[in-house]
């Protein structure tokens, strides 16, 4: 009986199901007693009966590479959850800056535009006045120089020498003296306009020192000592030739403080 029913399918448990409710005829006699049914049968009610939903969960669909490239993904370093974060992408590694050792070169005005050669930037004399070399002073500036070492420099050329060379010892000497004794007037450097080409004013001009100075000037750079520059007349004005537009042949030579170019 068992195995008809599980051959029989839903009619057949329809069947034993309505045997087990009939009352019996004969009161005498005693019931058959129902037949056991297994587990399995009773998880189907009926043929008639409508197919259940799979609870299967559906198969993804593959994303599209834009959906991969967006997505995170779980590397082999993924435990408990926690993902690593992603690599970035290996180029070039960028250095990393390192700081300059190299002595910075001074910033120096570009041809044509120097700021010594403003007005606005000279102080004009109250009264006719010369300096210690009987020269007439126009005005006065007080110049704070960059410090630079100025015999064969290349791009100083805000004030230009007149002469080719100062005494290195010389230069020295000034130096030394101020760090002992600080100057309590600035020391004083006479400076002239010329015509950067001689003769030739179409070149435009420059500013020269006028002849004396020479040593104080450079020892000034060297060291940053603020000096004040006096603009003077010189006996041919503008027309005082210089050939000279920078300190690239200048050098230090060896003469003593007893020749003539001592300033």
């Amino acid at each position: 009986m068992a195995g008809r029913v599980n051959g029989g399918g839903g009619k057949v448990a329809n069947l034993v199901s309505k045997f087990e409710n009939q009352t019996p005829t004969n009161p005498a006699s005693k019931p058959a007693p129902p037949v056991p049914t297994t587990p399995k049968p009773q998880l189907t009610t009926s043929q008639n009966a409508q197919p259940q939903a799979s609870t299967k969960p559906p198969v993804p669909t593959k994303p599209s590479r834009l959906s991969e490239d967006l997505a995170p993904k779980k590397t082999a370093n993924d435990q408990d959850g926690f993902s690593t974060p992603p690599k970035k992408n290996s180029g070039p590694a960028t250095p990393t800056p390192q700081a300059s050792t190299a002595t910075p070169t001074p910033q120096t005005s570009t041809p044509g535009s120097n700021p010594l050669l403003a007005e606005s930037g000279w102080q004009p004399v109250a009264k006719p006045q010369k300096n210690s070399a009987g020269q007439n002073i126009v005005a006065t500036q007080l110049y704070n120089p960059p410090k630079v070492d100025l015999p064969g420099n290349k791009t100083y050329t805000d004030i230009v020498p007149m002469q080719g060379s100062v005494s290195q010892s010389i230069v020295q000497s000034k130096i030394d003296g101020w760090a002992k004794n600080p100057p309590a007037q600035p020391p004083k450097v006479p400076v002239y306009e010329t015509h950067k080409i001689p003769n030739d004013p179409s070149s435009g001009t420059k500013l020269s020192l006028a002849g004396d100075g020479h040593h104080t000037f450079v020892a000034a750079m060297k060291t940053g000592q603020p000096i004040e520059l006096q603009m003077v007349r010189m006996p041919g004005g503008v027309k005082t030739p210089n050939s000279r537009n920078d300190w690239q042949d200048f050098k230090y030579d060896n003469f003593n403080k007893g020749d003539s170019w001592k300033a």
